[in-house]
């Protein structure tokens, strides 16, 4: 991704990108369009005064969407026996794959 200018064609780098006030270093595809709120584009001496000298080719700004409380807090609860006792009582289904990613068994576990 390029944001500067037809001057700076043989001098490609990527922007720095900030997330909601933190340097992203991660790959843009992993950030959901979804959770996106806004984007701002810096290229000018405003941009270096606020995130320093890694802005030579300019910063890209994303703002996410603030999660909101809705209704009751969370319940939190915990499970004492084993997992293969949950299995049971809640009827799970489960699958054990192979090295080569087959599926060796499947199922419902019973007594």
């Amino acid at each position: 991704m390029v944001i500067q200018g037809i001057g700076s064609l043989t001098n490609q780098r990527n922007p720095l990108i900030v997330v909601d006030g933190v340097i992203y270093t991660g790959d843009l595809s992993a950030i959901n369009p979804k959770d996106v709120d806004g984007i701002d584009v810096l290229k000018d001496a405003s941009s270096a005064a606020a995130y320093g000298a890694r802005v030579a080719f300019g910063v890209i700004v994303i703002i996410q969407k603030k999660g909101a409380v809705i209704g009751a807090q969370p319940k939190v609860s915990q499970y004492d026996a084993s997992a293969f006792a949950y299995f049971i009582e809640h009827a799970t289904n489960i699958r054990v794959f192979g090295l080569k990613d087959q599926v060796l068994v499947e199922g419902v576990i019973k007594e």
